[in-house]
């Protein structure tokens, strides 16, 4: 039995051990054979070398799925990221940006390691609920207060149109 480990070309990251029988051979490549330490080690030229422990650092750790909000990871420069398992080279900095709600699992790869950073993606309609204030009021309003809040606040056609708005996006989340 020969194990190989393969590795991302670019980063020199592992991404996987095959145990395989003799006389297996892979092609020239994206492997290096025997005892491999993923955790400390790397491919560097084509031969085994010690990782540096470095720390990852978000401007946020929670961002919005609208595509537009983003969280800064900072990083060594330059370094290999694996976001959700995709490799991406930084320099110093990389701008994170989602158009889908989950978590964003970043990891040093290649030369670096460290500790993972999770991102929190966030839905854009939830996050935008959970941060109003007229939401948040609304909760908790009875209707007393309601109509009190409207007279009092409500005396043009701008502060109409603010509150059909949040009306309309409170029918939109009910409704998915």
């Amino acid at each position: 039995m020969r194990t190989f480990n393969y590795y991302h070309l670019a980063s020199g990251s592992f991404i996987r051990r095959s145990v395989m029988e003799d006389p297996y051979q892979p092609a020239p490549g994206d492997w290096i054979e025997g005892a491999v330490d993923p955790d400390t080690q790397y491919v560097s030229g084509g031969a085994l070398a010690a990782r540096t422990t470095e720390t990852l650092t978000s401007s946020k750790t929670l961002i919005a799925d609208n595509g537009v909000d983003s969280a800064v990871i900072t990083c060594p420069n330059p370094c290999w990221l694996r976001i959700n398992g995709a490799f991406v080279q930084a320099n110093g900095s990389y701008t994170l940006t989602a158009t889908t709600a989950g978590i964003a699992t970043i990891r040093l790869a290649g030369r670096h390691v460290g500790p993972e950073l999770i991102v929190t993606i966030g839905d854009d309609l939830d996050m935008a609920f959970a941060n109003d204030p007229r939401w948040i009021a609304l909760k908790s309003a009875t209707s007393a207060q309601i109509d009190t809040w409207l007279t009092s606040n409500v005396t043009n056609i701008a502060q109409a149109r603010t509150v059909l708005k949040v009306l309309l996006l409170a029918i939109r989340r009910i409704n998915r």
